[in-house]
């Protein structure tokens, strides 16, 4: 099958833990697309590392604010395409097909965060896109926060900030931030009423109908589960069984 081009496209992550998930990741989500260049971002180089995957040495990242500040203030520096689709151990690239060329209208697009979250902007207004763990971000957003020298601020996940903190920063340089429906083709992270039924190019962590999705580093009974998920969701009476194992407490 011919791959999908995104030439104009760096997949990128970035990890000092579950380096050899990463890199399983990051293998995965080249099944039917050609990047313009992948990039992984570790202070460790691992053994298995695909010819296709460029390495680039960083300081060992022990905190989740270390993710954050390379995140914001360092990736952008080494990407040469004016797209950058960011993924993790356990948010990647799942259905290939789903890719969509208006993606690319857009500065940031991630997966939908449920409205009893919370996250709002500086004005008040409910952000509900979107979840950075598997997102598509344009070069220029990503360099906005280091070149107008915005504070960085300790606790702060990176997808918060770039995403409601300083949303109406980034807005007034023009960034443009996709639409709730957008968002719900580009990734799944939890189950929202705006997603049933839509399948996602991406998606973030194993809750609900993302469970049927690889877990790397994970052993034969997990491997097993998925499996019967996925079968399930197919033979459509996944979300019939779910609802009468909750009734049941189980």
């Amino acid at each position: 099958m011919r791959k999908i081009q995104l030439q104009e496209v760096t997949m990128v992550a970035a990890a000092s833990v579950k380096i050899e998930e990463t890199v399983k990741a990051l293998r995965y989500s080249m099944r039917g697309l050609s990047f313009g260049e992948v990039l992984f971002f570790s202070h460790r180089k691992p053994n298995d590392l695909p010819r296709q995957v460029k390495y680039v040495q960083i300081s060992e990242m022990c905190s989740i604010d270390d993710y954050n500040r390379t995140m914001l203030f360092e990736v952008y520096k080494y990407i040469r395409t004016p797209f950058v689709l960011v993924i993790q151990w356990d948010g990647f690239v799942v259905h290939p097909e789903q890719w969509r060329q208006d993606f690319l209208q857009y500065d940031y697009i991630g997966a939908l965060w449920p409205a009893e979250l919370n996250y709002r902007d500086r004005y008040g207004q409910l952000c509900r896109v979107g979840n950075g763990g598997i997102s598509l971000r344009s070069r220029q957003l990503m360099a906005l926060p280091d070149q107008e020298k915005l504070p960085w601020h300790a606790g702060e996940n990176e997808d918060i900030y770039l995403c409601c903190l300083y949303r109406h920063v980034l807005e007034k340089y023009g960034m443009r931030y996709a639409p709730l429906e957008v968002a719900c083709r580009f990734a799944h992270e939890r189950t929202v009423p705006e997603n049933k039924g839509v399948v996602p190019f991406a998606f973030h962590q194993w809750e609900g109908s993302n469970a049927q999705y690889p877990e790397f580093g994970r052993g034969m009974a997990t491997q097993v589960r998925r499996l019967v998920i996925r079968l399930l969701i197919r033979m459509g009476l996944y979300e019939a069984m779910r609802r009468c194992f909750l009734k049941s407490g189980k």
